[in-house]
Formats: structure tokens, C-alpha cells, sequence
């Protein structure tokens, strides 16, 4: 059972293993994927980033999964500051011979709070995802926790115009 605590105002977050684990980072992943989906008309780019938590890597294998399995294709940006993952939100990615402009981000971090916390912050569109959108996820998910998946990752490379290397997880 995902728990309504940690859909928050800004962002979702709780305590690890706790609030939020694998499982329904997976779930969050999966249906935030369909609700981007809903607001753009080609398959989406989501830049994923993280901080330095020891558990924000789980969290990170866990979200992409489900941001896959929703049709979407995800930017790894890997370790870095959460201003560096709004920023790379508006760079132009060179993958396979387009440009990509990203339609939507996901950092993974537990800003301020104790070392037991993590959680995602969202944009889409370069605007944030709160308020009532994320209350809504919550009962998107809520609605269809039981849904049975099968998540799935690849990886390939991708360049921003000014030729910095990213992973592409498609």
C-alpha cells in the first residue's frame, strides 16, 4: 500500500524502506510516465538525476524502470546538485541524428532533510509538477497499485549540441 504521506505540496518524499522503496518507486515511475504522456504529443524525454544518498541509486533503477515501461525515454545524468538537473532540463540532446529538447525532469534527492529521506522532484515542461497534479498521481497509482509489471531498461548513448555525453535510457 503506497501511502499519501509522501505525496507532498513540492515533491514526493518519505522515509527509505519505510515510505518509499523499490516497489512503488516503480509504480510512481510508471503511471508519472503515463500522466507526462498525457501532456505531450511525442514520446516524452525525462532528464533523471540523483544526489549522494547511498540509497538514491535504488530509487533511480526503480524510477527509470517504470518511466520505461510507460513509453518514455529517459536522460541519465547521474550524480549531480539539483540545480544541475533543472539546468540540463533545458539543454538540446543530439541522439541518433535529431535534437531532443526534454519535455519533463525528475531529481531524486532528499534536499535538506535527515540522511533517512530521498524522494523526486518534478518538473514537466520546465514547470513544476505540484500541488493537486501530484495529489492526483497519488491517486492514479492509488487506483491501480495492483498492476502487474514488467520493467524493463537499455541504455544508449546520447550528446547535448555542445557534445557532453549522457546516457539514454530507452
Amino acid at each position: 500500500m503506497i501511502s499519501k504521506t509522501i505525496f507532498r505540496q513540492y515533491d514526493i518524499r518519505g522515509i527509505i524502506n519505510e515510505d518509499l522503496n523499490s516497489s512503488n518507486s516503480k509504480l510512481i515511475g510508471y503511471f508519472l510516465g503515463l500522466t507526462i504522456k498525457e501532456k505531450i504529443e511525442n514520446v516524452p524525454y525525462i532528464i533523471v538525476g540523483y544526489d549522494v544518498r547511498t540509497h538514491s541509486n535504488m530509487l533511480f533503477k526503480a524510477l527509470i524502470s517504470g518511466l520505461n515501461e510507460s513509453g518514455c525515454k529517459v536522460l541519465n545524468i547521474g550524480l549531480v546538485a539539483t540545480g544541475v538537473n533543472y539546468f540540463a532540463s533545458y539543454q538540446e540532446y543530439q541522439i541518433n541524428n535529431q535534437t531532443i529538447k526534454p519535455n519533463a525532469s525528475v531529481m531524486i534527492t532528499g534536499s535538506h532533510n535527515a540522511k533517512k529521506y530521498n524522494g523526486f522532484k518534478i518538473t514537466i515542461n520546465n514547470e513544476p509538477f505540484f500541488g493537486d497534479e501530484i495529489l492526483a498521481l497519488y491517486y492514479k497509482i492509488l487506483e491501480n497499485q495492483n498492476y502487474d509489471n514488467h520493467f524493463f531498461v537499455t541504455t544508449i548513448f546520447a550528446k547535448t549540441t555542445k557534445n557532453e555525453f549522457f546516457y539514454l535510457l530507452a
